[in-house]
């Protein structure tokens, strides 16, 4: 459930730092944001620990690795020509838009796990 809390306060978060007018507003807002992300990696790290085999942990943290440094370049490629072609308030709406498959993402494996007592 924190997964998802996270996911879903980051949504308005990117939006706002779009629209923000002032540094001081930037400021708050990236630090919420990057709180959300820093939450939501955590319980990420976490999840995976519990739910993964003794056997493959190495292969599904690396594996989660890997993910990150290619969504990265990824990312990192699209924002740039999002912000050359329309600017920085647009990326931001689309990072807010992206941001909506985390809570997604969290709910659906959150109903499929089998929790053990």
């Amino acid at each position: 459930m924190p997964l998802i809390v996270a996911g879903l306060a980051g949504i308005p978060i990117a939006w706002l730092i779009g629209r923000v007018g002032h540094i001081w507003g930037l400021s708050v807002l990236t630090a919420m944001l990057w709180f959300c992300r820093g939450l939501g990696l955590a319980l990420i790290g976490i999840l995976t620990g519990l739910s993964a085999g003794e056997d493959e942990r190495g292969k599904i943290f690396g594996v989660l690795s890997l993910t990150g440094g290619l969504g990265a370049l990824i990312g990192g490629l699209a924002t740039g020509f999002i912000v050359d072609r329309w600017g920085f308030p647009a990326m931001f709406t689309t990072v807010a838009v992206f941001l909506i498959f985390w809570p997604l993402a969290a709910r659906s494996s959150f109903t499929s796990v089998t929790w053990q007592a």
